[in-house]
């Protein structure tokens, strides 16, 4: 017997086979980003000391220093997030081939399954109208950002007052409870979104595709679409 597979680890499966450029371009994104949090709180310490020390010139220097690599990350970055951009829509197209290619693969018995119909609706509302893989994916490179910011921030952090490290422990694990808290929040509120939207989308799609607009005229389906779309739209509103 085949053993199941955590979902979040078929998720990640399936759009990494989907496109592997995507993951490493967000990857080395958020790396970038986590390790220049790291060399500007650690250059600034350096240009603290020299400050103490009274020695006011290499301040400049290595405050100058530091501009032209901000400077010089703020393009990389600039660059990166353009090529992600693109990489997006090459991973929309082919996460959608994919899709394809599984509902391809269905028994012929299921193919007319309310079932199995439902659950490929659900998928397809998920990507495009709420972009979860996107968000899934972006979600992931925040939290290796934070975790490598946090480490690469630990020796600096250390040298701090033993009150400043309660207080920063503290607020992380408010942090850390709100963020739970929301996310929670948040899957109550698409779980009740998406039903929504798929039905407002389905009234929507067939009230404004030219190719029903024959239909419309002749047979009185688009005059009863409209009321079930305005009924629906009232229902919701109340």
């Amino acid at each position: 017997m085949n053993k199941v597979k955590h979902p979040v680890m078929k998720f990640i499966k399936f759009s990494f086979k989907a496109d592997k450029k995507y993951y490493f371009l967000v990857l080395l994104n958020c790396i970038i980003n986590a390790l220049l949090t790291v060399f500007n709180s650690y250059s600034l310490s350096l240009i603290i000391a020299s400050c103490e020390k009274g020695d006011y010139t290499s301040s400049l220097y290595i405050g100058g220093a530091i501009a032209l690599i901000n400077v010089l990350f703020y393009f990389l970055c600039k660059l990166l997030s353009s090529r992600i951009e693109i990489e997006t829509q090459v991973m929309n197209n082919r996460v959608n081939e994919e899709l394809c290619y599984i509902l391809t693969r269905v028994e012929f018995q299921a193919i007319e399954d309310p079932y199995y119909l439902e659950l490929t609706e659900r998928a397809k509302q998920a990507i495009e109208n709420q972009g979860c893989i996107f968000g899934f994916i972006s979600s992931l490179a925040s939290l290796l950002q934070g975790i490598i910011t946090l480490f690469g921030l630990m020796t600096v952090i250390l040298t701090f007052d033993y009150i400043v490290l309660i207080i920063i422990f503290v607020s992380f694990i408010i942090f850390t409870g709100l963020t739970l808290l929301s996310l929670k929040t948040q899957v109550k509120f698409f779980n009740d979104l998406i039903p929504i939207n798929r039905r407002f989308g389905y009234y929507l799609t067939i009230l404004t595709e030219p190719r029903y607009g024959k239909d419309f005229r002749f047979y009185p389906i688009g005059r009863f679409i409209n009321k079930k779309f305005v009924d629906y739209g009232d229902e919701q509103a109340k």
